[in-house]
């Protein structure tokens, strides 16, 4: 099985964006799960907002294979851009 969790935390008035808490609560359980021999994604893959854990569970060199697999089939990169696959620098942890 795997969790669903849904995170959600008071904003500020005028604010647009989740609170920084917010992040660091989804973060702490992507951690728990990694430790624990868990995946942090269920039948639905990955996304956007995963994937900066997504070569802590998988590894660089699987990530790598990958997005090479993406380049072959989606050479114009029209497919999903700036999803889980891209190479735009975000920061693994």
């Amino acid at each position: 099985g795997n969790l669903h969790p849904g995170l959600s935390t008071p904003r500020q008035p005028g604010e647009t964006e989740p609170p920084a808490r917010q992040h660091e609560a989804a973060d702490a359980l992507d951690r728990a799960a990694l430790a624990h021999g868990g995946t942090i994604s269920g039948e639905h893959g990955v996304g956007i907002a995963k994937r900066r854990w997504l070569a802590d569970e998988l590894g660089a060199e699987q990530v790598a294979l990958q997005r090479a697999i993406k380049a072959v089939l989606d050479p114009a990169g029209i497919l999903a851009p700036g999803g889980f696959l891209a190479d735009d620098g975000v920061a693994p942890h």
